[in-house]
């Protein structure tokens, strides 16, 4: 056992030093294409529990000279009728480098924490994965076989190693298959087999039995959007925010990933529906101590738009928000409302225009109504842009008003840099607060 700690220890030095110079790491499930790129999957279903699965995925990748650096932040959440239930996140990332036209070797650090919605939770279960893995890519197979050990957080686990096989299209058929094991301190299997039916290049429906960390295994069944496949691609838009509050006392941090769905598409009407998840980190008194997220939120918004003339198009809007509490004994919130709204373009943040605006206003079941405004002005060159935005909501408790300064550059994937300012102001006791934030956003329109 000796020896083997020794040359595992050994082997995750060496692949700290190569991850030295990586400043963000993940690990992908199909290799990235040979320019910048960006994927997006969304996996709806239930699992044998009978609670509802949801689980999103982004993965963007980056070309180097001797291969790629690509980044992924997915999560797993399963609910119960109650909206309780655990809440997987992983962020993963790393280099794939070339060793020849069908030969691949992996370096990547894969962190991994697991939160439970409205159940007291004290003892956060994390790991991160420290991994060095050769991979086998054909037409017909993929094929992966690495190990390494794991750094900081956990003393439970010691050693991992993994196996990954992958059957695309078997036969030139519709069905696939993908498979990984891993072996964790030589006594433990964990794993994920997935057998998948694709109904187009856009859409899959699969069957997965898991087993993860500390969870009995588990069979999930549901329904994944992919991005980047034919005409009938749903996912128009994919989104990966981060941003630092540095003069804030509750929050350290704020995460968002975002998704537009495109379900009607004409040159008179569209029909799209957004995901978002907001996750704001709660301030500890380390700078890199724990990240401990206070809640997950989720504004949902189905939106029917219909060009009135060139310049101009009428938007009508279900809006549903809910927020569940992450280990903590308390109950979930959510808002419902509907209403119309008027804007220039079809999707706000697009710099399709130097002058952009979208008004909307409606009725709100919890804070009587709302009222949004949004203003935006930029440049319109390549590669860089800079401009700003203005945005206001309000409803009958409160009124939220942000003004961003940002420079936007990229091609394919579109990189902002911004700088924003934030001002609550709560109508029943005159109180106000204002936040400054300060972060990126990585954004890919398809």
């Amino acid at each position: 056992m000796r020896l083997h700690r020794f040359i595992l220890n050994s082997y995750v030095c060496i692949l700290s030093f190569l991850l030295m110079s990586i400043p963000i790491i993940a690990y992908p499930n199909e290799f990235p294409n040979p320019k910048h790129s960006a994927e997006a999957s969304l996996e709806l279903g239930a699992d044998a529990l009978q609670r509802r699965y949801f689980r999103p995925k982004l993965t963007f990748s980056f070309p180097i000279d001797w291969g790629h650096l690509f980044v992924e932040m997915n999560y797993y959440q399963r609910i119960d009728s109650q909206l309780k239930g655990e809440v997987d996140f992983w962020l993963l990332g790393g280099t794939l480098i070339n060793v020849s036209d069908i030969l691949f070797f992996e370096a990547s650090l894969n962190h991994m924490s697991r939160h439970i919605t409205s159940v007291t939770y004290p003892v956060i279960f994390d790991v991160n994965e420290l991994l060095g893995r050769l991979w086998l890519h054909t037409q017909k197979l993929n094929l992966g076989l690495g190990g390494g050990g794991y750094v900081g957080g956990n003393d439970a686990y010691d050693n991992l190693f993994v196996l990954n096989v992958e059957l695309p299209q078997i036969l030139d058929t519709e069905f696939s298959l993908v498979a990984e094991a891993k072996l964790v301190n030589f006594s433990t299997i964990l794993h994920e087999f997935e057998f998948i039916i694709s109904l187009s290049q856009s859409v899959d429906l699969f069957v997965r039995n898991a087993k993860h960390y500390e969870l009995d295994t588990t069979t999930y069944l549901g329904m994944r959007l992919k991005s980047g496949g034919d005409t009938r691609d749903y996912v128009k838009k994919l989104k990966l925010r981060a941003g630092a509050l540095p003069a804030n006392d509750r929050y350290k941090l704020i995460a968002h990933n975002e998704f537009y769905l495109e379900f009607l598409h004409s040159p008179k009407r569209r029909l799209q529906l957004l995901l978002n998840c907001r996750i704001p980190i709660l301030r500890n008194e380390e700078i890199l101590g724990p990240f401990k997220p206070e809640k997950i939120a989720y504004p949902i918004l189905l939106e029917y738009e219909r060009r009135l003339t060139d310049e101009l198009l009428a938007t009508g809007y279900i809006g549903f928000s809910s927020e569940m509490p992450l280990d903590v004994d308390r109950s979930f919130s959510s808002t419902l409302g509907f209403g119309v709204g008027i804007t220039n373009q079809s999707f706000f943040e697009k710099l399709d225009k130097g002058f952009r605006f979208a008004l909307s206003g409606g009725r709100n079941f919890t804070h009587a109504y709302d009222i949004d405004a949004k203003i935006g002005i930029n440049t319109l060159g390549k590669p860089l842009n800079i401009g700003a935005e203005a945005k206001i909501h309000i409803n009958q408790e409160e009124s939220t008003s942000t003004l961003k300064l940002f420079t936007e550059f990229g091609g394919e994937i579109k990189a902002r840099m911004f700088i924003a300012g934030n001002l609550l102001d709560s109508f029943d006791d005159s109180a106000s607060l204002t936040s400054w934030e300060i972060g990126f956003e990585l954004i890919k329109w398809f």
